[in-house]
């Protein structure tokens, strides 16, 4: 990369001659793809196995014995892995990667400086290979014959030419919370399919950093990320919890009550650097969660939004994104509080057919809510006169029939038996209001539908 120049990139491929022979003068092609492939037994012949059957045995149970709990758990100790060193000698130790003057096997240098100029990485190495589609697959022809002892590995060059790009900084969260990632977008203008692999850049000719890379079609672009930010900071902050009413809606005796569960993300982003940043904010992709701000990303992948923010040199920039979680409730007018009515009448969210529909609601409850009450204050009252009752009775077994007290107490039966069958009509008389009234409410809820 270079700040005057469009990005230039050679690339490599590891061929290694696993043979037990030399290869000289091979015409060699390399093919890119992930075909599906096994392998199968063909020499065995097949049988059809028969099931053996065992005849049930039933012992008798054993007493059981438990151990104690382990006041913690301790993870199981695993092996070491034993690591071969024969492959990495044989890739990197026998790596022949010269080829001066376009011959392959070359002898290999004694090293690469990490600090070699751009210059040199577009001159002295000529790309050996031609690019072709076969079907699914990609093919990298090899125009001049390689030769390379058996054990051995070669690196060939199969591209050297500049693309196009852009710098980029890459912010995640959870890759890191304080900076964003130098990172690259790369796009193939090439006709070759780039296979996926490691890459080192190189910026203004200086060594800037290692990445990966998936594989690159051609007309495609990609972002890779080679190295800590230090000169830009974000500060993310998070306000979520809470709620906001969306609609109300009445269907049938149900008002539905949709709701948005909010949660509202700020970035503060500083640029320490001299010159402009563009800064690729990565966050969470939630199928279920809605978009409300801004109303588009600058790009999805499966599961990550991406917003794009460009910061002047030494400034701060500030991006809000709110998201919203759709939540519905459902409540029956005839079973919920009339206070839980006049909250939702008293919504500014809700439309005015609501607001009138659920006045007449609350007015049909309030109704039926008061004469509920009275019924049971009748039936209270009738509870208090036969204890009374139960009281005086008791006292009476006690007296003389002829006594003042005695007397006393069969008027003041008399007198509650009287009020006793007033109570009773006044009841019956409750239940059938009530009774019509539950009927007018229910008539009218079940015929709902306003929005």
């Amino acid at each position: 990369m270079d700040e005057d120049k469009t990005p230039y990139l050679q690339g490599w491929a590891i061929v290694e001659n696993q043979t037990l022979q030399d290869w000289r003068d091979v015409k060699l092609s390399l093919v890119s793809g992930r075909p599906i492939s096994f392998t199968m037994d063909l020499y065995q012949p097949l049988y059809n196995p028969r099931p053996v059957v065992q005849p049930d045995l039933y012992a008798n149970l054993k007493p059981q014995t438990y151990g104690d709990a382990m006041d913690e758990l301790k993870p199981m100790a695993s092996a070491p892995v034993a690591r071969s060193d024969m492959k990495k000698e044989r890739l990197l130790g026998k790596m022949a990667q010269g080829f001066a003057g376009g011959r392959a096997n070359a002898p290999a240098e004694s090293g690469m400086s990490a600090e070699m100029e751009m210059g040199r990485l577009e001159e002295g190495v000529a790309p050996m290979a031609m690019g072709e589609d076969k079907g699914e697959l990609f093919e990298y022809r090899i125009d001049q014959p390689v030769t390379l002892a058996k054990h051995t590995s070669a690196l060939l060059p199969i591209i050297g030419q500049t693309l196009q790009g852009q710098k980029v900084s890459l912010y995640n969260q959870r890759v890191n919370a304080k900076h964003p990632l130098n990172g690259y977008r790369l796009k193939n203008t090439s006709s070759l399919h780039l296979m996926q692999g490691p890459i080192t850049l190189f910026d203004s000719g200086t060594y800037a950093g290692d990445a990966r890379i998936e594989d690159l079609p051609p007309g495609q672009d990609r972002l890779i990320s080679y190295a800590l930010d230090l000169k830009t900071e974000v500060e993310p902050t998070l306000e979520g919890g809470t709620q906001e009413l969306a609609t109300v809606s009445l269907k049938k005796g149900t008002m539905l009550v949709s709701r948005r569960l909010i949660e509202d993300r700020t970035y503060l982003i500083k640029n320490r650097d001299a010159k402009t940043k563009t800064v690729l904010i990565e966050q969470p992709y939630r199928a279920d969660w809605k978009l409300a701000e801004p109303k588009e990303p600058t790009e999805r992948t499966r599961d990550m939004y991406r917003f794009s923010v460009s910061v002047d040199p030494g400034k701060s920039a500030t991006l809000r994104v709110k998201e919203t979680l759709p939540i519905q409730e459902s409540i029956l007018l005839m079973e919920s509080g009339v206070d839980q009515i006049i909250h939702y009448q008293q919504a500014k969210e809700v439309s005015q057919k609501v607001k009138e529909a659920l006045q007449r609601v609350v007015q049909l409850r309030s109704k039926l809510d008061d004469t509920r009450a009275q019924r049971m204050r009748l039936d209270q009252r009738i509870a208090e006169i036969t204890a009374e009752h139960g009281r005086i009775r008791e006292n009476m077994q006690r007296l003389q029939q002829n006594s003042d007290l005695y007397n006393r107490y069969v008027k003041k039966l008399d007198q509650q038996e009287t009020e006793l069958e007033k109570l009773r009509k006044e009841i019956e008389a409750s239940k059938n209001t009530e009774d019509e009234q539950r009927r007018e409410l229910q008539s009218y809820v079940m015929n709902l539908d306003v929005a």
